[in-house]
């Protein structure tokens, strides 16, 4: 089966197929970050099914969380019992007329309150606009957690410590999957929130994905 998704921004849709990306004409986007389809509404928002569950992937243990709301208060439950300090890197997806695409590494370690202070001060950003991902890690606990365009955590680390905080959290046990096809939003009313994040800060940039 073909890899298809749509994305969605700068009022156009973009069909992509296999990671090829197509522009497919003027589209208004709502205020949302994942869309599916619907047969008879067109495309809606996604609300993830509030799951978890420990998988492999690729021969790599790891944990995968779907939650319906809140992912910035997720990550940082997992990041919680982590020892510090921590390395951030945005990955920009989708650049902009000023942005280019590729990883944007703070050149410093965070502690865990500035990292707590820079999650929470751009979470409405994060949680509602599809042109990233979030790399968090710790050095010294050899731990990885990603937060992706599609609203979705994977961790790599402590598996056992993440399983028991999120068999204690709201979430349930479960499938964590996307709706397929879907769509991933890019809103120009955020666009000032990723000059503000990207524009106050120095970073170490790598190479734009290929």
């Amino acid at each position: 089966m073909a890899d298809f998704a749509v994305t969605m921004g700068l009022n156009e849709v973009c069909i992509s197929v296999n990671h090829r990306v197509i522009f497919c004409g003027p589209m208004e986007a709502e205020h949302w970050k994942l869309g599916s389809f619907d047969p008879d509404a067109g495309w809606v928002p996604v609300t993830l099914p509030n799951t978890y569950c420990r998988e492999i992937e690729r021969g790599v243990d790891r944990v995968a969380i779907a939650p319906a709301s809140g992912h910035m208060q997720v990550l940082l439950s997992l990041v919680q019992p982590l020892e510090g300090p921590f390395r951030f890197v945005y990955c920009l997806l989708m650049g902009s007329a000023e942005w280019t695409p590729g990883y944007y590494s703070l050149p410093t370690d965070l502690s865990a309150s500035e990292l707590d202070g820079l999650l929470r001060e751009f979470e409405e950003f994060f949680e509602q606009d599809g042109r990233h991902t979030l790399w968090v890690a710790s050095p010294r606990e050899k731990a990885t957690l990603i937060y992706d365009e599609h609203n979705l955590i994977y961790g790599y680390g402590p598996l056992d410590r993440w399983m028991q905080i999120l068999d204690q959290s709201a979430l349930t046990p479960g499938p964590v999957s996307v709706p397929f096809p879907h769509t991933h939003h890019r809103h120009d009313g955020l666009e000032s929130e990723l000059h503000r994040l990207l524009a106050s800060r120095e970073w170490l940039i790598r190479a734009p994905f290929a």
